[in-house]
């Protein structure tokens, strides 16, 4: 066997800790590339790595090189990926679903118009979400949606409270900038906020 990293994953599952911290440290840039290729959110890139080596770490028993191990850890990392994507689109849907039942129930105390109008708003704020980074995502609907606190959120994304400003800070202006048109639009049909 000439794959080098198949060796090392096959001592570690041996028990020699130190040949995974080689792993990581051979294939750390190679699975951050690859999960870039998914998400351009840099910090969500590294929570997904991580959660790539622990997948790694967590197989070493069942592990085989059948296949080089770059196409195996390969695999693995685009798995992280796709299950993260879903999760995420979930979210999004959780949120619509959300957002129209409130809407609903706000309606039926609104004239048919202005029921239309918050209808197509929360239409717009759905998808103006779905646009968001991942993470971002997330702290708005742990934070808005599900009336987490920040550190609670802090602790569900493994990241510090300040993070947690900074996410919905991010989040807040890119929503007002996505909205901007539809608020615009609104304010030309309702001059004066009327």
């Amino acid at each position: 066997m000439c794959d080098t990293d198949a060796r090392l994953m096959l001592r570690f599952a041996g028990g020699d800790n130190r040949a995974f911290d080689e792993l990581v440290r051979r294939n750390w840039r190679q699975v951050i590339q690859t999960i870039q290729q998914f998400f351009q959110d840099e910090a969500l890139a590294e929570d997904l790595c991580q959660e790539v080596f622990l997948r790694v770490c967590l197989a070493r028993d069942e592990y085989e090189p059948r296949a080089k191990f770059s196409t195996w850890l390969h695999r693995i990392a685009v798995n992280v990926c796709i299950n993260e994507k879903r999760r995420t689109e979930r979210l999004a849907r959780q949120l619509a679903q959300y957002l129209t039942s409130s809407v609903q129930a706000s309606n039926r105390d609104q004239a048919p118009e202005a029921a239309a109008e918050t209808a197509e708003l929360v239409k717009t704020l759905a998808a103006a979400i779905r646009y968001l980074p991942p993470r971002q995502q997330q702290a708005v609907m742990l934070y808005y949606y599900e009336g987490k606190s920040r550190s609670e959120i802090a602790a569900h994304l493994n990241c510090s409270v300040a993070a947690v400003d900074a996410l919905l800070h991010r989040a807040r202006t890119a929503l007002r900038k996505h909205l901007s048109a539809y608020l615009e639009a609104d304010n030309n049909r309702h001059p004066g906020g009327q």
